[in-house]
């Protein structure tokens, strides 16, 4: 793992991806803890109708508040979560359902932005990122901005 100790001017933040190759089926109560510990979490994808984009927008700001959704997406079938720990209920059923609902369309994404891309937030993000990918075997983990984070997989810390 490699983590950034220092700052850069033109930096923003510590995130990065997740890719679910089971579209999100792994996600229980344990993972929606440690995203309780992200500064936002951004869960995105393309529905079959405006009318199913609707419904799922419906049930997020019914789940996770009025201001989750992203309203400056100009597509009337893309969902666009924007949570942060505040917002996320980690004994909520529902709203694992919803994100898993997402994580199924096509083109969708998971983004954990963990603060700065320096000193102890950068240091927290990629202790999480290995927390999950440690735990959860059906996602795979890449830096995102400027997040240099290296897979635990194949390594012996792969347990």
């Amino acid at each position: 793992m490699k983590i950034r100790s220092d700052y850069v001017s033109n930096s923003s933040s510590s995130s990065f991806i997740i890719d679910f190759s089971d579209k999100g089926a792994c996600i229980d109560h344990r993972f929606m803890v440690l995203l309780k510990h992200f500064n936002s979490v951004t869960v995105r994808g393309t529905c079959e109708t405006k009318e199913q984009c609707d419904e799922l927008k419906e049930r997020a700001r019914s789940l996770f508040g009025s201001d989750c959704i992203d309203e400056w997406i100009d597509d009337d079938k893309c969902i666009w979560l924007e949570l942060d720990g505040e917002n996320i209920d980690k004994e909520s059923t529902a709203q694992i359902a919803l994100i898993r609902d997402i994580l199924s369309l096509k083109d969708s994404g998971f983004n954990c932005n963990g603060g700065d891309d320096y000193g102890s937030e950068a240091v927290d993000a990629i202790q999480l990122a290995t927390l999950l990918e440690s735990r959860y075997k059906a996602i795979e983990i890449s830096g995102d901005d400027h997040c240099d984070y290296t897979s635990i997989r194949g390594t012996d810390l792969d347990i």
